[in-house]
């Protein structure tokens, strides 16, 4: 499912990852733990293809991310996984949804609102539920405020999961 083979990257003449090979077969997990610098977010970055390695091969699934060109890599990330970053990426004058709906576009997929509610069924049956307390805003932002309080964070999640990683 993953594989990296003589995995080097460089900022200037500065080497901040090195991985010599490493596999990890589908429905394993793993931990990516480290001291700040050691190059924990630049791996995540290469493998997830935000970032080319300066050197080596890394390969998800059956796909050589080094033989996608900017634009596809940009569509078979959108498509194949699931990200969660620190910083969340959401428009903040659009709802929840609406950034679910954009995520869609983005990846090439056609917008289909009743696949990202899906997504995130529980949030779905809360809105229901408490309409004025709604833990995900399918509701229209207030005043452009757009997502508030843990919202972000469950949409980003919800984002990730629209996308039915592998």
């Amino acid at each position: 499912m993953l594989s990296l083979k003589a995995v080097r990257h460089r900022y200037g003449a500065r080497e901040v990852l090195k991985v010599e090979r490493f596999e990890a077969a589908s429905g394993e997990h793993w931990l990516v733990l480290g001291p700040s610098g050691c190059g924990k977010t630049t791996l995540l970055h290469i493998v997830s293809g935000l970032l080319r390695a300066s050197e080596g091969e890394v390969r998800v699934g059956n796909q050589l991310l080094a033989a996608l060109s900017g634009a596809a890599l940009d569509r078979w990330r959108g498509r194949t996984l699931g990200i969660v970053p620190q910083k969340l990426h959401l428009v903040p004058s659009l709802t929840v949804l609406q950034n679910l709906l954009l995520a869609q576009s983005l990846a090439g997929m056609p917008a289909d609102a009743a696949r990202a509610r899906s997504a995130c069924p529980g949030a779905t049956r809360r809105a229901k539920r408490r309409p004025s307390r709604a833990t995900l805003a399918w509701r229209s932002p207030a005043r452009g405020s757009g997502p508030r309080g843990g919202e972000p964070a469950a949409g980003a999640d919800c984002r990730r999961a629209d996308v039915e990683p592998r």
